[in-house]
């Protein structure tokens, strides 16, 4: 049974999405006691191996805390896809391949459809770059997108791990609300920032041209 690789010192974790993983509801479990660790800042879903097979919905991973970056490989199946369509940042390789199903229903559909900017009844086949370009993934590599998805994560757990978060949130609040309430939301967020340790580390970090020492406080 595959498991939970956490880099502590990356202060980042790796979830492999395979057989192992019996629905979207356990994997949501898997990323939620992540999430309580104090350790890990950034998840990444591993959906490069096949088997994994959910019948429930995967509505269940919308809203997660952590920022979260799935890397995809090969031939994508309808729940492999799911399991990475709710991260923040999805990478792809070269020679991906993704089919879009009619028989996709209900929250998992919908979702689809906004990623892509088409409407729920269009059914269409695209390779890596084509999936490009159409936002489904984020960025497209030649070698091992696993590779790239911890390179990014690692770059992201170095910042502030209060002001990450409070990213994440304004950017996925703000897609729902008008513009000039995003904007004021955003800067209530900032405010709070303001108020935090790291703040201050960020700021002595700067002066003293050192690497700061965020502590998520």
């Amino acid at each position: 049974m595959s498991a939970e690789r956490i880099q502590q010192e990356r202060h980042y974790a790796v979830i492999p999405v395979d057989g192992s993983v019996a629905s979207f509801a356990t994997l949501r479990s898997k990323m939620e006691a992540l999430r309580d660790d104090d350790q890990v800042r950034v998840v990444v879903l591993d959906v490069r191996q096949p088997g994994f097979e959910a019948e429930d919905d995967p509505a269940v991973l919308r809203d997660f805390v952590l920022p979260s970056i799935a890397a995809w490989a090969g031939e994508m199946n309808l729940s492999r896809v799911m399991a990475g369509l709710f991260c923040d940042i999805r990478i792809g390789e070269s020679s991906q391949r993704l089919t879009w199903m009619p028989s996709m229903r209900g929250s998992g559909r919908a979702r689809f459809a906004d990623v892509l900017g088409v409407s729920e009844d269009d059914v269409m086949t695209a390779l890596a770059e084509g999936m490009l370009q159409c936002g489904l993934v984020s960025r497209v590599v030649d070698g091992d997108p696993l590779e790239e998805a911890e390179r990014l994560a690692q770059a992201i757990a170095s910042r502030g791990p209060i002001a990450t978060r409070f990213a994440k949130e304004a950017i996925w609040r703000g897609l729902t609300l008008p513009l000039e309430h995003a904007l004021r939301y955003e800067t209530d967020l900032t405010l709070l920032l303001q108020t935090t340790n790291d703040r201050a580390e960020g700021v002595e970090a700067f002066l003293n041209k050192r690497p700061p020492l965020f502590t998520g406080t």
